[in-house]
C-alpha cells in the first residue's frame, strides 16, 4: 500500500465472525519484509562465494542432511550434482563413498559410520584431522559448528604440500648432518639476524652454550657470548659493531683472527640468496 507517499507492506488479516459480519486488521510489515530480503539476499551471495572456492565444502542440518556444497565438492568426492541436490542424509553420503572405495579402509565400519554420525551431536569447537584415501591423496578436514545448527565440513587436498614438507624436512636433516660433520665451525643467521643453524664445531671454537644456541638468539647476543674470547682491551662497543656489520650490509667477507688465548681463527661470511 501507499502510505502518505511511501510504498509500505502490509499483513492483511480477515476473518468472518458468527454474525455473519468479517472482522479484519492489517499490521505494518515493511521493516520485517526488508530484514527477511537483506538475509535471502545475504545467503545467496553466501551461496554463490561458496560456489566459486577451490576448498570443497559441505553445510549438513541438524538433522544431519546436505543443505549446501560447493562445485568442488562434488569435484573432490566424484559425485553427481543432481543426487547432492537431492540433500543426502550423512550416513548416506558416507555410504556412497563406502561403495565407490573413496573412503579409508575401515575394520568395522559400522562403528566407523557410527562415530561420524556423532559427530553432529559431539562438536561444539571447530576440529582439525587428516584423511588418507585410497588413491593416496591426503585431504585436510576441518569440521566446525554451523550458526544455524548442523556442522560445516570443509576439505582441502594436501597431498603435494605434504610431499613438499617430508621434501623440505630430508634437505633439512641432509644439511644438519652435514653441517654437524664438519670441522669448520658454522653458523647461519636468518634474515632477522636470529640464528637459524649452527653446529657442534662453531660450539667448541667460541665456547658458547649450546643451549642458548638452541633458542635463535639474535647475532649480537651471539657476538656478546663470544666476547671471553675476542675482547682485546679495546672499545668493545666499535669491536661488536665491527664484527656485526658485515651481516646487516650483506657484504662477503674474509679474514683472521687472534684471540687473547693465543689461538688464530680464520673466518668467512658469505651472504645466502634468502
Amino acid at each position: 500500500l501507499v502510505v502518505a507517499g511511501d510504498r509500505r507492506s502490509y499483513r492483511v488479516v480477515e476473518m468472518p465472525l458468527p454474525n455473519g459480519s468479517m472482522i479484519g486488521w492489517a499490521e505494518d510489515a515493511t521493516e520485517l519484509e526488508r530484514v527477511q530480503g537483506d538475509l535471502v539476499r545475504h545467503i545467496d551471495a553466501h551461496a554463490e562465494v561458496l560456489q566459486n572456492l577451490a576448498t570443497a565444502i559441505g553445510i549438513f542440518g541438524p538433522d544431519t542432511r546436505l543443505l549446501l556444497f560447493n562445485r568442488a565438492f562434488a569435484r573432490l568426492w566424484r559425485l553427481d550434482e543432481a543426487w547432492l541436490a537431492a540433500q543426502p542424509t550423512f550416513a548416506e553420503l558416507l555410504e556412497q563413498l563406502r561403495d565407490h572405495r573413496r573412503l579409508p579402509e575401515q575394520a568395522d565400519w559400522q562403528a566407523y559410520k557410527k562415530s561420524q554420525s556423532g559427530l553432529f551431536t559431539a562438536v561444539i569447537e571447530p576440529r582439525e584431522e587428516l584423511m588418507h584415501l585410497p588413491d593416496e591423496r591426503t585431504l585436510r578436514v576441518v569440521i566446525t559448528p554451523h550458526p544455524f545448527g548442523g556442522l560445516l565440513f570443509t576439505y582441502e587436498d594436501v597431498t603435494d604440500q605434504l610431499v613438499l614438507e617430508r621434501a623440505r624436512n630430508t634437505l633439512i636433516a641432509v644439511q644438519r648432518a652435514t653441517l654437524d660433520n664438519l670441522y669448520e665451525g658454522v653458523a647461519v643467521f636468518g634474515g632477522d639476524g636470529r640464528l637459524r643453524l649452527w653446529n657442534q664445531a662453531f660450539v667448541n671454537i667460541w665456547q658458547v652454550g649450546a643451549e642458548m644456541l638452541a633458542d635463535e638468539p639474535h647475532i649480537a647476543d651471539v657476538v656478546e657470548a663470544m666476547r671471553g674470547l675476542l675482547e682485546d682491551n679495546s672499545d668493545w662497543t666499535l669491536s661488536k659493531r665491527r664484527m656485526i656489520a658485515p651481516f646487516t650490509e650483506r657484504d662477503a667477507q674474509n679474514g683472521r683472527i687472534e684471540r687473547p688465548d693465543g689461538s688464530v681463527v680464520d673466518y668467512a661470511s658469505v651472504p645466502l640468496p634468502d
